[in-house]
């Protein structure tokens, strides 16, 4: 190529550089460079209900530890779900049972129980295919599996456990389906889409001590913790993960 074009090829790209925003080019880095600025960015996300975005904004190892209870609490949800769509249908052939052929139970009475049944029974498989399709799609199935073969290591810290459910995963990408996956039970149950989380009008009272910082949000304090050089929030585990 002669040397005219390819110095103007390399000005346009240079000047595509210059002119086109930043994240059509690179992925946004997670957290932020300060205490302050990663409030900014939490209420920012919050206001539009970016769920993805507050994921950024949590620290790496309280990322995980949410990211393996997602994992367990939809699968208890979805073991619950299937009871209750056995019990359900199990009290309305009672009931029809029950009333018998004598009962005044007209014929648009029958089809639309019918009807109802046949309903639950389709988004309860629905929901049922959608949580399989994410169990599956991060190989979670059947390292859950195999982690119940092998039975339960008393001994073990619970972070052992979570490190083989969800070593090599995509952990945002997870918590962002299992997200959408409960919205989607909620929905199912009448419960409208909520916000995950909110913050009050005002953040003050910033201290920073290493790598650790505080702030003051209404009467709660705000816990942040920098990791790599970045600041993320460090929500309180008032509890042990799962094992």
């Amino acid at each position: 190529m002669p040397h005219g074009p390819l110095r103007r090829f390399a000005a346009l790209l240079l000047l595509a550089f210059a002119v086109v925003p930043l994240p059509l080019f690179a992925a946004k880095q997670p957290g932020a460079d300060s205490p302050q600025a990663l409030v900014a960015r939490l209420r920012a996300a919050a206001e539009k209900n970016d769920f993805p975005e507050l994921v950024d904004c949590i620290a790496p190892k309280e990322r995980r530890e949410m990211a393996a209870g997602l994992v367990l609490g939809t699968t208890m949800m979805v073991a619950f779900m299937d009871m209750g769509s056995e019990m359900a249908t199990g009290m309305a052939q009672g009931m029809a049972e029950a009333m018998g052929d004598n009962a005044a139970q007209t014929a648009e009475q029958k089809a639309e129980m019918e009807k109802g049944k046949a309903e639950a029974k389709a988004k309860s498989a629905e929901l049922h295919g959608r949580y399989d399709a994410i169990m599956q799609r991060y190989g979670l199935k059947d390292r859950m599996e195999q982690m119940q073969a092998n039975g339960r290591d008393d001994g073990a810290p619970p972070e052992e456990a979570i490190g083989k459910l969800l070593a090599g995963v995509d952990e945002r990408a997870l918590i962002v389906d299992l997200m959408g996956f409960m919205n989607a039970l909620g929905e199912s149950q009448g419960q409208g889409d909520k916000k995950p989380f909110t913050l009050p009008a005002e953040v003050t009272d910033y201290k920073i001590d290493g790598d650790r910082a505080t702030a003051k949000a209404g009467s709660e304090t705000v816990q942040f913790v920098k990791v790599d050089g970045r600041w993320y929030f460090a929500p309180e585990n008032k509890s042990a993960p799962p094992s």
